[in-house]
């Protein structure tokens, strides 16, 4: 995954707590971590570049938001002004793909031999089998 976003020229955040940055460092997924405390033990990962640290808040505009601590001059943010890569065409329609016909199944078998779990099973076939 981390090398077909890096082929498409966009960048991967991780934001999760202490493990869960480890498990994406130790497989290669992630630039830029956003660690929050929840579950870290108080650890604090050498690799974030931003912190979210538990409790720290204060209003904006009467809105409740989090304060977070950053650690590197790029930590993944936009910048005014400039251009993001176009992103990747999605190739045309998608396949159809044929559903089953649902009249070949052996519905005795399903049922385990009681004929009345049969015929319930077959009137629900047929209600949700195109015509």
């Amino acid at each position: 995954m981390g090398a077909l976003i890096t082929a498409a020229g966009l960048r991967l955040g991780v934001y999760g707590n202490y493990n869960v940055i480890d498990w994406c460092i130790a497989d290669g997924l992630g630039e830029y971590f956003w660690q929050h405390d929840w579950g870290s033990q108080g650890r604090i990962h050498p690799r974030i570049t931003i912190h979210q640290k538990a409790g720290l808040q204060t209003h904006v505009g009467g809105i409740l938001v989090d304060i977070n601590n950053v650690y590197a001059h790029d930590w993944g943010q936009w910048t005014p002004g400039s251009t993001i890569n176009e992103l990747p065409v999605v190739p045309g329609e998608a396949p159809e793909i044929p559903i089953p016909d649902l009249s070949q199944l052996d519905l005795s078998k399903l049922a385990a031999g009681s004929s009345d779990a049969a015929n319930g099973s077959s009137t629900l076939l047929q209600q949700f089998t195109p015509r």
